[in-house]
């Protein structure tokens, strides 16, 4: 794994704990992780992860979401 791939890994993963545990407007959440730019985020979110970042929320929440949306 290279540095910035890394680096990145760890946003997200950032990220996604402030998606669980805060109730940050999304676009808030991705800046504070370091990728300001919403559709970026929700992309490398999506490649990371597997989920979007409304996924991560919902599920976090215990909220069932709607795959084709």
């Amino acid at each position: 794994v290279t540095v910035p791939h890394r680096l990145l890994q760890r946003r997200v993963e950032h990220a996604r704990y402030l998606l669980e545990a805060t109730d940050l407007p999304i676009w808030r959440v991705a800046a504070r992780g370091g990728l300001p730019d919403p559709q970026h985020f929700n992309k490398t979110v999506r490649r990371l992860t597997g989920l979007s970042p409304g996924a991560i929320r919902a599920d976090a929440a215990g909220v069932a979401v709607d795959p084709d949306r």
